[in-house]
């Protein structure tokens, strides 16, 4: 529903009972209704019993000063709160009356704008498990969601492995491949003894691990 509010309207009634139109009587506090709004307007209404009751809803402005509590949408009378079959209260004494917003207007915004409709109802969908476009697969009641803690685990394969810790004591070692796929490890240049560099085929280069020193041997002519 469309319902206008504004700020600083406050009027009194001395109209008693559970009629409803109510005759206005200015506040000087307060701007009145007939200073805001037009004859016909629907606006959000709160009003407080001379008794203490209270009452709010939408009321049409009617000329003359007066206002008709058209719909009232929560009562707070005789310590019982109801906003779900709402009566208008019983006045009596002066009471006080005043724009004031309802809890309503949220609701309204909400089913007003169909984006933020859209969101509650794919939230009722997966409460209720009620078919939603924005749902694929109506969700059961009660449906828990786990994480499967899936770990990444490196491939070990040849190729995919990670290079040895080179520790504190692998200094000026070289990694070198061993005789299978994917087996490796840090070792000194040439330690078999066995191979050299060989730069061109003028020296030959070579680590003696026994002396831990590298050899150079020109094998030119």
């Amino acid at each position: 529903m469309d319902a206008l509010l504004a700020d600083f309207v406050r009027e009194t009634t001395a109209t008693t009972g559970a009629g409803l139109t109510l005759v206005l009587t200015a506040d000087a506090k307060f701007a009145r209704f007939s200073d805001v709004f037009s004859v016909g307007d629907i606006v959000y209404y709160t009003i407080q019993s001379g008794s203490g009751e209270n009452e709010q809803g939408t009321g049409t402005v009617q000329a003359g000063n007066t206002l008709d509590r058209t719909t009232p949408l929560v009562t707070f009378a005789g310590g019982v709160y109801d906003n779900n079959t709402p009566s208008k209260i019983t006045l009596s004494g002066v009471s006080y009356v005043a724009i004031a917003p309802s809890s309503s207007i949220i609701l309204d915004t909400i089913y007003d704008d169909t984006s933020i409709q859209n969101e509650v109802n794919l939230n009722t969908a997966k409460e209720t498990n009620i078919a939603h476009p924005l749902v694929e697969t109506a969700v059961p009641v009660g449906a828990v969601f786990t994480d499967t803690n899936t770990v990444y685990t490196h491939p070990t394969t040849d190729g995919n492995l990670h290079v040895s810790a080179t520790s504190t004591t692998n200094e000026g070692n070289v990694l070198t491949a061993g005789p299978t796929a994917g087996s490796f490890s840090w070792q000194p240049p040439n330690q078999a003894g066995s191979q050299g560099i060989n730069f061109g085929d003028a020296f030959t280069m070579a680590y003696d691990s026994g002396t831990n020193s590298l050899d150079i041997t020109y094998t030119g002519s």
